[in-house]
């Protein structure tokens, strides 16, 4: 492991055979260090930058944004990011660069993700990891699983954990798109572009520089898969009224619990754009398919009210298949834990619907 901090510590990396470097980027002021650097970024399994000032910032993004595919966000100094590294990161290949930020906080964000998804299941700590992989990239994300089981939440933490956080999260349902007005709510519409049309911004360009997570996107439309395709091919569009070309640089995160391969089968989606959209593809797991965690789902909701469960509760919660996952089991307990007047949940205080 090479720390580089100087245009010493710089030329000593070029013969230095150290599987990981972590680079201070307030050398990149300096014309020869830039070189030196971008000459040996392929040397190393792991290349790593730390900034410690806005001018290296700067500069990092703009001598060698090119060769990153991953940004993962961190405090300041090349012994956190170091500390980070060892800890989260060092037997994952998917991750090939720090950048680190100032304001941000690695233990914040894991107990946030703890505590939205909880539970010690293979399954969980599984999809806890895919939330963190597709938040450090800046690909499509495709979020598949039943009803009820987070996929909204997780295009939420995907978004806060990623470098455009600062920005836009706009969500909408593909079942809200009407054939004939996709155009003006997707890429906008310039005053004067038909009878009585006025200036609207579009989904597109509000979300520049952010995210737009369209849910329920295996109801959408042929001609919505057609308009989006172009989007994420070409990453441009035309307002209506408008010859202008618009770029927009918008972090796509879909979500469904259709099965678009039998769509696909159907005629009903476009194959083409399956594969333009699933650079990462999230599976969720049922409630049902993870037992172990209803409790510790259930007993953090109880301790939030000052509330237990007795025995007999536990056994009816974890036997029972929750058809609406995680969204069902919260409402479930909420609602016990708001009518009980005393501290014990039965199983008679839980109500299942179904």
């Amino acid at each position: 492991m090479l720390f580089v901090r100087s245009y010493t510590d710089v030329t000593r990396a070029i013969i230095d055979t150290s599987e990981i470097v972590f680079i201070d980027t307030e050398i990149l002021d300096s014309p020869i260090s830039r070189s030196i650097v971008l000459a040996i970024k392929d040397n190393y399994k792991k290349f790593i930058f730390v900034h410690s000032s806005l001018y290296g910032r700067e500069h990092l993004l703009f001598y060698v944004k090119d060769a990153l595919r991953y940004i993962i966000p961190f405090p300041s100094s090349v012994e956190q990011a170091s500390l980070i590294y060892n800890k989260a990161l060092k037997d994952n290949d998917q991750f090939d660069l720090l950048t680190a930020f100032d304001d941000y906080d690695i233990d914040a964000e894991e107990t946030l993700l703890a505590t939205t998804f909880i539970g010690n299941s293979m399954a969980m700590k599984k999809l806890r990891g895919e939330i963190i992989k597709a938040a450090k990239n800046d690909m499509p994300v495709l979020l598949l699983g039943e009803t009820g089981v987070g996929k909204t939440s997780a295009a939420k933490l995907i978004h806060q954990f990623s470098s455009r956080r600062e920005n836009n999260f706009i969500t909408k349902a593909a079942s809200e798109f009407h054939d004939g007005l996709i155009d003006s709510v997707l890429f906008g519409t310039n005053e004067g572009a038909y009878t009585d049309a006025k200036t609207r911004t579009g989904i597109l360009k509000s979300s520049d520089g952010g995210t737009f997570f369209l849910d329920e996107i295996g109801l959408a439309s042929i001609e919505l898969q057609n308009k989006l395709l172009l989007v994420v091919e070409s990453g441009s569009f035309y307002s209506m009224g408008s010859d202008v070309k618009i770029h927009s640089d918008v972090r796509l995160i879909f979500a469904t619990n259709e099965d678009l391969k039998n769509k696909i089968s159907s005629g009903a989606f476009k194959k083409d754009f399956y594969f333009r959209m699933a650079h990462n593809i999230i599976k969720f797991p049922s409630l049902r398919d993870c037992r172990e965690d209803i409790y510790l789902i259930a007993e953090s909701i109880c301790s939030k009210y000052d509330k237990v469960l007795s025995s007999d509760a536990i056994r009816k919660i974890e036997t029972y298949d929750w058809p609406g996952n995680m969204r069902q089991l919260i409402t479930c307990m909420n609602t016990a834990c708001k009518r009980k007047n005393g501290i014990e949940i039965t199983a008679q205080d839980i109500m299942l619907e179904f």
